[in-house]
């Protein structure tokens, strides 16, 4: 089984309004996807089981810019741990990791935004 991976693609009405709002708050859907990067990937790190400390560390995000980023775990074997095998209970540290974020998103959002609108 292949590496992991979960890929968000930007929120389309943030954007069309960060677009009508103007030049200060253009960044800001980047700013919202790196915040939601770096979070689900400290929780899924913190969630990762540990043996060798290998999958833990290849736990990786990333924004491709336009509001999107992509989230992945590359030790081929992350998917048997997060899902399980028949041998071996799931352990699901990246899948948890997606639930955690979309819990967050919408106050991620929010903070981020009143956050520009005070800056301005």
């Amino acid at each position: 089984m292949p590496s992991i991976s979960y890929k968000a693609v930007g929120i389309a009405q943030l954007t069309e309004w960060v677009n009508k709002k103007g030049p200060v708050l253009v960044k800001v859907q980047n700013d919202i996807m790196q915040q939601i990067i770096q979070e689900t990937v400290q929780y899924m790190q913190s969630k990762a089981p540990v043996d060798t400390g290998y999958m833990r560390a290849n736990v990786r995000g990333r924004t491709t810019g336009k509001g999107s980023g992509i989230i992945e775990s590359t030790a081929y074997y992350s998917g048997f741990v997060n899902f399980g095998t028949r041998y071996m209970d799931a352990q699901p540290f990246f899948s948890d990791g997606i639930d955690y974020i979309k819990a967050r998103v919408q106050r991620i959002i929010q903070d981020q935004l009143i956050s520009q609108l005070r800056n301005k």
